[in-house]
């Protein structure tokens, strides 16, 4: 029903989402990519039950996809197997019902959209749950509408994005979108705060104009663009004048489109001696009007002598100390976060405590981790996790699964949306009451129900206090 609030006000029912938690059978336990095998996992969040279907006898899952007329379900449970090429692969846009056998349960999912201007207060309403040749049981709903807008994040929300923009694709993976499929992306990051994906497209691609024209029709910010189209590893380091070209060149394009600073990748998770050769191009590159941002794998290139170089250092997460964060600023280089944990861990707890109030707690910037989606890669699928990808050995990483015409999101997901959220609470926090990003950390490291090690943060506790 809709929800009823203070003098008549309505959220109405179709600003609340439902959708069915879908188990299906994952390549590790959720909590790292180590423990390599067949597990039962909660993770996907769909419209229709039917979309995948496991079978516990088999220990298999199947995917429904549509190809040359004949729907069938795909095994992606077993090495080898692939959705074929050029099927359709959607879930219902509409919630669907639903079988259960006796004696199981079903997780339902539900996400409340608040319109905005709504007065504060308590809004009920009801669900009911039905099932044929039985009377309907109705359960109450209750949401409270707090008496304030939530703040822009204090800090920078990206993610790595691998998608390029083509007029067709023939299978699905995380390499080729079409405009509907990246649109349908885009909104999806957009909802879970993400601001600034990275840009995997070159500046000489025909569609590049027409993607980034998306990405501002979605109400994505256009000040910045992190670029990884041509990163340090296209050019090499020995060639200035043709980095000189490059930077200038995408700088145009920025400008052309109504976009802001470029910032270009280096050489991904350099460390030693091949880290120092790529400083005389992050020269040349600040010379030409440009910006540098590298993953930077661990503590040790992280404070290593012209750091300074490196404009925005994404830093690998993992058992990363504050006091590191607080000597790589001291250089005046921007601190984000990636891989603490990457995105093949189905623990939507760990993703909200080590992306939320953990970032705030221990200095970060901002996130980029990655990825929105890794699958498809190296004749991988992406709805298969367990096919080999040798150049890693391990897992598909995705937050998110694609579809023909959008995208399934995951628990994990969920979690990520907590943990912006999350930041959003405590950057309101300081926005009443004056307090710099500084003053508002050190408030933070204050609490009790916050400490260095995010697994154990009590966040829910941490954000009513800050309500």
């Amino acid at each position: 029903s809709s929800l009823i609030g203070p003098g008549g006000s309505q959220i109405p029912s179709s600003s609340v989402d439902i959708r069915l938690v879908k188990t299906w059978y994952q390549a590790s336990d959720g909590n790292c990519s180590c423990n390599i095998g067949k597990y039962l996992i909660p993770e996907l969040l769909v419209k229709d039950d039917a979309f995948v279907i496991t079978d516990l006898s088999q220990q298999r899952s199947f995917l429904r996809a549509t190809s040359g007329g004949t729907t069938q379900y795909i095994d992606i449970t077993t090495v080898g197997s692939k959705v074929p090429s050029g099927a359709i692969v959607q879930d219902a846009s509409t919630l669907q019902a639903f079988s259960m056998a006796a004696n199981t349960n079903k997780q339902v999912w539900l996400t409340v959209q608040v319109p905005t201007g709504l007065p504060a207060g308590a809004y009920t309403g009801t669900i009911s749950v039905s099932a044929s040749g039985k009377p309907a049981t109705t359960l109450s709903l209750l949401v409270t509408v707090l008496p304030f807008d939530l703040s822009p994040s204090i800090i920078e929300q990206s993610i790595y994005y691998r998608a390029l923009l083509k007029s067709s694709c023939s299978t699905l993976d995380s390499e080729c979108k079409t405009s509907v499929q990246m649109t349908a992306e885009l909104i999806d990051m957009r909802d879970h705060g993400i601001r600034y994906p990275t840009i995997y497209d070159s500046r000489d691609s025909s569609l590049l104009a027409t993607r980034l024209s998306l990405m501002k029709n979605t109400g994505l910010p256009t000040d910045k663009i992190y670029q990884l189209g041509e990163p340090l590893a296209a050019l090499g380091v020995k060639e200035p004048p043709a980095w000189a070209t490059l930077v200038m060149q995408w700088q145009s394009v920025a400008s052309a489109n109504g976009w802001g600073q470029v910032y270009t990748y280096g050489w991904d998770e350099a460390t030693g001696a091949t880290f120092d050769s790529q400083l005389p191009v992050f020269d040349v590159i600040h010379a030409n009007g440009g910006k540098v941002f590298n993953a930077v794998p661990n503590a040790a290139t992280a404070v290593r002598p012209r750091i300074e170089k490196l404009d925005v250092v994404v830093l690998y997460g993992y058992n990363m100390l504050s006091s590191t964060i607080a000597q790589v600023h001291r250089t005046n280089s921007k601190v984000f976060m990636y891989g603490d944990p990457f995105t093949d861990f189905e623990n939507p707890e760990r993703v909200r405590n080590h992306f939320g109030f953990g970032l705030l707690y221990k200095g970060y910037d901002g996130a980029m981790n990655y990825a929105y989606q890794d699958g498809g890669r190296h004749g991988n699928d992406a709805w298969n996790d367990f096919l080999t990808d040798a150049p890693r050995g391990t897992r598909n990483l995705e937050w998110t699964y694609p579809t023909t015409n959008g995208v399934v999101d995951t628990l994990q997901w969920e979690g990520f949306r907590k943990a912006v959220d999350d930041i959003r609470y405590a950057s309101t926090l300081a926005a009443r009451k004056g307090w710099t990003k500084a003053q508002l950390v050190s408030y933070l490291r204050g609490l009790p129900t916050l400490a260095e090690n995010p697994d154990l943060i009590d966040a829910p506790t941490t954000r009513q206090k800050i309500i």
